[in-house]
């Protein structure tokens, strides 16, 4: 049996997919019963919170893997005590039901360690289980196209793109379904159990690159507009994040930002095949 933990999320959904179009059995862990109709009839659905150690543990009763992440919030008081939570109860889950591979959801960047922001999260998920008896592979995706949908409509209204990134600054991104897609390959393979693979799209692309495409797929012309550093806090609290949320978020943006080689073995880049103009005429 395969678990995967945040199975609503767009990788989780679209790994469950995967793995039932491969003929794996596959149990999807989620916390809000009402998205349970979400999914197919030959999906078995768990609901389970990462906060609740005791139902974690019942998920992963019987499991031979589970696919990880580390859920975020941008509500959170405290970003990084939160995720240090989850991972103990990982920990606790997999020690108590024999789990033995693990394959988990990082992030680029991930061994950039301390100061990173929410990219610190997916350093410590990936030091979680050295001491375990089980096998662990990482994937760490590049920047998702996900992470422009949210200014679709402000692009369609006011003919913007929000950015905190230089217009003209290239940045690795991936679809969040090539990740799923290949997350499913991992799981299906014994073989494929290095310890970390990071994975892009084919196109490194830059806000004024992502704007025109948006001003293609909106039929009207889309400018960026960067957002400078000292009003990004304000910003992300100003749309709902925490103070503290805000505050990680705005480390890992300058984390991008000021890193010139974000992957950590570049020679070794996985490289998927789906460019941003075809996952949007795809949503």
């Amino acid at each position: 049996m395969n678990i995967v933990v945040g199975a609503s999320g767009r990788v989780g959904m679209a790994l469950v997919k995967e793995l039932n179009k491969r003929e794996m059995p596959v149990t999807a862990v989620i916390r809000d019963a009402d998205k349970a109709k979400m999914f197919s009839s030959d999906t078995e659905v768990c609901i389970a919170d990462v906060f609740d150690v005791d139902a974690l543990t019942k998920a992963f009763k019987g499991a031979h893997s589970v696919f990880l992440l580390t859920p975020e919030s941008m509500h959170s008081e405290n970003v990084m005590e939160d995720a240090e939570k989850v991972i103990a109860n990982y920990r606790k889950a997999i020690m108590k039901t024999g789990v033995k591979r693990i394959v988990g959801l990082s992030s680029m960047g991930a061994q950039l360690g301390e100061g990173s922001g929410n990219l610190f999260i997916s350093y410590k998920l990936e030091r979680a289980f050295a001491d375990l008896p089980v096998q662990a592979t990482f994937i760490r995706p590049a920047y998702y196209y996900s992470n422009w949908i949210g200014y679709v409509e402000v692009a369609r209204e006011y003919g913007v793109l929000p950015t905190f990134f230089d217009p003209s600054q290239k940045i690795a991104m991936v679809s969040p379904g090539d990740v799923a897609e290949f997350a499913a390959i991992v799981m299906r393979s014994e073989a494929l159990s290095a310890p970390v693979y990071e994975i892009t799209g084919p196109v490194a692309y830059s806000s004024a690159d992502v704007a025109q495409i948006f001003g293609e797929y909106l039929n009207r012309e889309v400018i960026p507009q960067q957002i400078p550093r000292e009003q990004w806090i304000p910003t992300l609290t100003g749309v709902g994040f925490s103070a503290d949320a805000a505050h990680n978020m705005a480390l890992m943006t300058e984390t991008v930002v000021n890193t010139v080689v974000f992957g950590e073995k570049p020679e070794n880049l996985i490289v998927w095949n789906t460019e941003m103009k075809e996952y949007l005429a795809n949503l």
